[in-house]
């Protein structure tokens, strides 16, 4: 009775400890996925800034007001969206969700924000819309990151600090583009 007690607890302790080893292999795997994850869309919020950036400079410089912004891929999230669960938050996901999607329709947000007002404050409407994705870009990158995120350019800060100046005396507050919207196109105009 002995043998078989003692075969039957060597045989449930090689089982519990298995089992234990791999739930710790799976929980690092996690880790190490969800690291990557994180990394890997604190860059891509990196770029979508420096696009964000590169068309706010464009649209300051009072070039063609009918010239469409360019779109701005977003090649991580596009293959990582099944993954987005590993953030483990859902107002996280729900972030890069949203910022995601207002890029994808950046092209259409902005002429949305050029027609629906004054035409003399067309070109500060966009230039807010643009302020608005960028400070959630940067946010984002920074809420991502792992280590510490680079500096913003001066010239970069001093782009978005001149939009912000216009925008506070060109629009009123129900005008501006907020943090949190989404993005400014009416319901039913949303590129699908």
């Amino acid at each position: 009775m002995t043998e078989l007690l003692v075969a039957i607890t060597a045989a449930v302790l090689t089982i519990a400890g298995t089992f234990g080893i791999e739930q710790w292999r799976r929980r690092s795997e996690h880790r190490a996925a969800a690291k990557n994850l994180r990394a890997a869309l604190a860059a891509e919020m990196r770029l979508i800034r420096r696009a964000l950036h590169d068309e706010a400079r464009r649209t300051r410089a009072g070039s063609d007001p009918s010239r469409e912004p360019r779109r701005i891929p977003t090649p991580v999230f596009e293959a990582t969206a099944d993954s987005l669960g590993l953030l483990d938050s859902s107002t996280l996901i729900s972030r890069v969700v949203r910022l995601s999607g207002a890029v994808d329709s950046l092209p259409e947000s902005i002429a949305e924000a050029r027609v629906s007002g004054p035409p003399e404050a067309a070109h500060v409407r966009a230039g807010d819309l643009l302020l608005s994705l960028w400070r959630r870009a940067r946010e984002l990158e920074e809420e991502l990151a792992d280590r510490d995120v680079e500096e913003i350019p001066p010239q970069e800060s001093a782009v978005f600090q001149a939009i912000e100046a216009e925008a506070l005396r060109s629009l009123a507050a129900e005008e501006r583009a907020g943090i949190t919207q989404t993005v400014l196109i009416p319901l039913g105009k949303v590129k699908r």
